[in-house]
């Protein structure tokens, strides 16, 4: 199509471009157009030997759109790509100040996804241009002629200077409210190196093993290696730390003697002993007179066989159950059957007969061992918040007040297995293995309680810090680019800041 030659009047930002074709070789730069850029993008075109750029714009065609209006779209969109190009421009000009590996991260993503965040100064500039337009299809597509070195030299100073570390932690509030809050990108998640949110966020497709099973070790090892798997073929920079901790809570779970308890108490709520009592039935007396005075027990003939199932809370167990499972609640199953028949007869002037019946009832108590399961899972168990209850809410009054270590444990754990739907005390659990620097289990339990809720800033700060101290770079800023992206608290900013501005 025949590329005409027009004169344009453009305002970029607060930019006013006067066209005069007598100081723009027009016909040269029509003909160089043509020749290299005109089938090309939407974008910026460079003629070094003539100092001349072509801003070249395509604009769908609006049926019906008036004059007035496609220069308004075309003229807006100029301004769009001229002020992205000088933007580029100011960036290799810039020296960037070092900054900490956390910050830089949070700079790096900010420039992907904001590019425009650190140019907010006013651009003013003032020269020749000359504009080449024609209808292709259904675009409308223009390009304008510039001298490069005229818009160069309108770079404002501050678009050169450094940016206030401020910035990169507002645009990285954007960014995570955003992509982790609004959308949960799960590949988000994966390039910052945030893996634990990755893993938190979604429901393994496994099925957690019986731990009933004699080979329950070896099956959660491959349980916790399928359910956090990675994906392959994609980088991530925190890909090895990862496979590093899946390795090291799999052995942990299986080793450990923490594991161990908690393992065996969920045997023993799946395979409760069953208990055994015995009791009198009410005497039948029957009178005689003259009857030899003997007494005879016998086995029951017919044993009557009765079966009861029934669920109540683990204080009608009379301390059958040493463990407390899920919501306090126990099924219980009993089976009464009659033993014996006891017959005494004491001679008097009339002979008085009385018959027992010994009944023999035996009561197996089954539970959930909910919480066991959650933390033999690494977290990897799909679990929900549930309200808090009176036994979780004294727990956390204990963890704050003078008790014992052992006392803040105690009341941590069996709130834990009553409820172990309470994020909070998660928390609490796992800072109770961090000042041990039991490692593998601050992170079970800070994982369990990002399971539940995966905003919960304090598990977030938490297993940052936790990564930090074990000197895992990458996972310890990925965690702490999240949490400082939905902190509110002072205390989590403060700490997911300190490792953003940490020096590794």
């Amino acid at each position: 199509m025949t590329i005409s030659n027009v004169l344009c009047l453009l305002t970029v930002l607060s930019v006013g471009f006067y066209a005069a074709a007598d100081e723009i070789p027009s016909a040269a730069a029509e003909a160089h157009y043509s020749l290299r850029f005109e089938d090309e993008p939407e974008g910026v075109y460079e003629w070094p030997e003539r100092d001349l750029i072509f801003v070249q714009v395509r604009i769908p065609a609006a049926r019906n759109a008036s004059p007035e209006k496609i220069e308004s779209a075309e003229l807006s969109a100029t301004r769009r790509v001229l002020h992205s190009w000088l933007m580029k421009k100011a960036a290799k000009r810039r020296v960037d100040p070092i900054l900490p590996f956390g910050l830089d991260f949070a700079r790096t993503l900010c420039r992907q996804h904001f590019p425009l965040l650190e140019y907010t100064a006013n651009w003013n500039f003032s020269g020749d241009s000359c504009c080449f337009s024609r209808e292709k299809g259904k675009e409308h597509v223009a390009a304008t002629v510039f001298r490069a070195s005229d818009v160069l030299s309108s770079i404002p100073n501050a678009y050169l200077k450094p940016v206030p570390t401020s910035t990169w932690i507002d645009g990285l509030t954007r960014i995570v409210q955003k992509s982790y809050l609004a959308e949960g990108d799960l590949a988000f998640m994966w390039r910052i190196g945030a893996l634990d949110c990755l893993d938190t966020s979604r429901i393994t497709k496994y099925k957690f093993p019986s731990v009933t099973n004699k080979e329950f070790s070896k099956l959660l090892g491959k349980y916790i290696e399928d359910a956090n798997d990675t994906w392959k073929d994609v980088s991530s920079p925190a890909k090895d730390e990862y496979r590093q901790i899946r390795s090291a809570l799999a052995d942990y779970l299986s080793t450990s003697s923490v594991a161990k308890g908690f393992y065996d108490a969920a045997v023993r709520l799946e395979q409760p002993p069953a208990r055994e009592t015995m009791s009198e039935g009410v005497p039948i007396f029957s009178f005689t007179t003259n009857v030899v005075v003997n007494v005879v027990t016998n086995d029951v003939v017919v044993a009557n066989p009765v079966t009861n199932t029934s669920v109540v809370a683990q204080s009608e167990t009379d301390g059958a159950m040493r463990v407390m499972p899920k919501g306090n609640r126990v099924l219980v199953t009993s089976v009464r059957t009659d033993e014996k028949v006891i017959s005494e007869v004491v001679t008097k002037t009339i002979v008085c007969t009385s018959k027992t019946i010994l009944r023999k009832t035996v009561s197996s108590y089954f539970g959930e061992p909910r919480f066991e399961y959650l933390f033999l899972s690494s977290g990897s168990l799909a679990n929900t918040e549930t309200k808090r209850v009176s036994s979780g809410i004294l727990a956390e009054k204990m963890f704050y007040g003078q008790a014992s270590m052992e006392d803040r444990e105690r009341f941590l754990l069996n709130a834990l297995r009553e409820n172990p739907g309470d994020k909070i005390l998660w928390n609490l659990y796992g800072r109770l293995f961090q000042n041990r620097k039991d490692w593998c289990g601050a992170i079970i339990c800070f994982r369990n309680a990002l399971r539940i809720d995966r905003e919960y800033e304090f598990a977030l700060a938490n297993l940052a810090d936790v990564y930090r101290e074990m000197g895992k770079k990458n996972l310890a800023v990925g965690l702490a680019l999240v949490a400082r992206g939905v902190a509110t608290n002072d205390w989590c900013i403060k700490h997911s800041e300190a490792i953003l501005f940490a020096k590794w």
